[in-house]
């Protein structure tokens, strides 16, 4: 795609703060962090961002990919217990994979759980589901 930030990324039309490349992948630090260090780890080559229509085998390498970068993260990083992934793509349309290092002194990290559902609720979307 000619206007997908991503690409431009990828083929080297916009600086990045690359940390991992090789001939189908990309790890760059996130230049809008929420926590230090948190990366994105993206494909070279467009694919949408909508998870149910990702290509398996891709997805399969972005997923081994990260956890090597999540690895380097963890080790290089001080302090990190661990880092939490997101597969997302609200912001930009190309797969991609969010690390988001986490302090050991919150070793779980955030969630973004809500309120809990009742039963009725949990209910009515199960029979839409099965």
């Amino acid at each position: 795609m000619e206007d997908c930030i991503f690409c431009k990324i990828a083929k080297g039309e916009i600086p990045s703060y690359k940390i991992y490349e090789d001939d189908k992948y990309l790890a760059i630090l996130d230049i809008f962090p929420s926590h230090q260090g948190q990366t994105l780890v993206i494909p070279k080559k467009h694919f949408t961002s909508k998870f149910s229509e990702a290509d398996p085998s891709t997805l399969a390498g972005l997923i081994e990919v990260g956890q090597k970068v999540a690895k380097t993260l963890e080790t290089k990083l001080p302090d990190i217990a661990r880092c939490l992934v997101v597969i997302e793509g609200l912001e930009v349309d190309h797969l991609h994979l969010k690390l988001f290092p986490v302090p050991n002194s919150n070793a779980h990290g955030f969630t973004h759980a809500g309120e809990k559902a009742s039963d009725i609720e949990l209910r009515e979307v199960l029979a839409l589901l099965i």
